[in-house]
Parts: structure tokens; C-alpha cells; sequence
């Protein structure tokens, strides 16, 4: 069977800034074109925004000027996992207004509790939302959906925004900032390893980060 090919980047497109002129857009835009360039040339079958697409707040302004004239060509294979500056808009978030609500339960009356889709090849992606403090409706939703990619055989790909582990520091403006280790989502990462999830990838941070198979350590 041919292969399922898989993309999946995050923490993108550069805030154009307050009132921006047609240069600050486009500068923004150059943020996350070489990004775009790199998902184009590989031919993804799907592809897993893992958040932050647009900052500093993705408000549906930004998001059309800066982000969809980039990405716009992917829209129809992505799938979005909400981050922290997604949630700094006012509600209801522009990146519920840009993207399906019906492929995304957060936007639906704050049912956020994310979703499963079928990647193909026996592969499915569980999207496990949430960038504070978990709600036991988040928990049980995601062992739900993990129980049930399980009971039908499938390798399991969970993607949620913010890492369990990290080592990672970047620059923000002339300063370091590093964003660690992050103990709220240690929850999806203990029941992953416990439940046999094949695969978890974050954004977040902003650099590239790979771990070797890690033990259910919290």
C-alpha cells in the first residue's frame, strides 16, 4: 500500500503589529514562507498545526492577512491543535473562525476537549487540547478516544501544544527564555505510555527537539 505522509510544524507567522502597514504584513508573512516552502515540497498527505500559527494573538485579522496567505493552499489537510496565543484572542477565538468548527471541539461552546481523525494505514491522530490546568472533562475525553483508537488496532499519533518534556531555550527579542518542562500536561503523557500511544508530538517551543522512547516518568 503506498505510504501515508504525515507534516507537522508549528509556532509560525510573525505578529504584523497594531494598525501594520503593507511592508509590516509582508515582513510577517517571510516569517513563516520558508516554513510553507519546506511542507510543499514534501507532498504531505495531512498536515498537524500544532499551534501558535499566529502571534502574538491570532486574531482573524492576522490570521487571513499574514497566515492564510502563506498556508492557505494546506487548509483543506490540516489539522489545528489550539495553543496558548490562540487563546489570548477574545472568544470566539480567530482561530475558531478560520478553521472547520466542527473539526475542532473548542470552538463549540467551549467543549474543549479535542478530536480523532484517521491518518490511513492503520494510523490515527488524537488532538488532546488544553494549555493550563486540565479539566476532568479534557481527561476522560482523551482516554475515550485513546480506548477507542486501541479497541480498533491502531497505531496512535497524539499531538497537544505544549510539551511534557523539554530542554529547549530560544531568543526573544535580546533575552533567553526557556520554556522547560511543563507538569499540566503530564497527565496525556503518563496515560500515553500506559495506554500504548505510539507517538506524541508538541509545539511550543521554538526549536526542533527529539527524544529517544521515554519511560512514564512525571
Amino acid at each position: 500500500r503506498s505510504p501515508v505522509i504525515v507534516t507537522a510544524v508549528g509556532d509560525l507567522c510573525k505578529d504584523p503589529g497594531t494598525s501594520p502597514t503593507a511592508q509590516d504584513i509582508e515582513i510577517a508573512r517571510l516569517t513563516c514562507k520558508n516554513t510553507a516552502k519546506q511542507v510543499e515540497a514534501i507532498a504531505p498527505n495531512h498536515h498537524i498545526m500544532l499551534g501558535d500559527i499566529q502571534y502574538d494573538s491570532g486574531t482573524i485579522d492576522d490570521i487571513m492577512s499574514v497566515y492564510d496567505n502563506v498556508w492557505s493552499s494546506s487548509k483543506s489537510m490540516t489539522y489545528p491543535v489550539i495553543g496558548n496565543h490562540e487563546q489570548r484572542d477574545a472568544l470566539p477565538y480567530g482561530y475558531c473562525q478560520y478553521f472547520d468548527p466542527t473539526l475542532t471541539s473548542y470552538c463549540e461552546a467551549n467543549k474543549d476537549y479535542g478530536y480523532m481523525r484517521d491518518l490511513g494505514n492503520n494510523w490515527v491522530l488524537i488532538v488532546a487540547e488544553g494549555t493550563g490546568t486540565l479539566t476532568t472533562r479534557q481527561k476522560t475525553a482523551y482516554d475515550s478516544m485513546i480506548q477507542t483508537a486501541n479497541s480498533q488496532g491502531k497505531n496512535i499519533v497524539v499531538a497537544v501544544h505544549q510539551p511534557r518534556f523539554s530542554s529547549m531555550c530560544f531568543k526573544l527579542g535580546t533575552a533567553s527564555r526557556c520554556h522547560g518542562n511543563n507538569a499540566s500536561v503530564a497527565y496525556y503523557w503518563t496515560q500515553a505510555y500506559a495506554k500504548g500511544v505510539d507517538l506524541v508530538i508538541n509545539g511550543h517551543d521554538h526549536k526542533y527537539e527529539r527524544f529517544a522512547p521515554l519511560a512514564a516518568q512525571t
